[in-house]
């Protein structure tokens, strides 16, 4: 299972749940913005979701290989 080792730290979890609502959020967004889920939303006074962001200091580096 790959979700294992990433989940063992809490900033790993931290990860996966930001991920998941950030997904949610985003599908959230997309409906809000298609009719006729537009004209639902503006009925019930429904705004879209900010996504999470991941301060500086939790992201990862990112590795790059320009060689193979």
């Amino acid at each position: 299972m790959k979700m294992r080792p990433i989940l063992r730290t809490r900033s790993g979890a931290r990860r996966v749940a930001r991920d998941y609502f950030n997904e949610i959020a985003t599908f959230y967004n997309i409906r809000l913005a298609i009719i006729p889920d537009r004209l639902v939303a503006v009925l019930a006074r429904l705004l879209p979701e900010t996504l999470m962001g991941a301060a500086d200091f939790e992201r990862a580096p990112v590795e790059v290989q320009l060689t193979q």
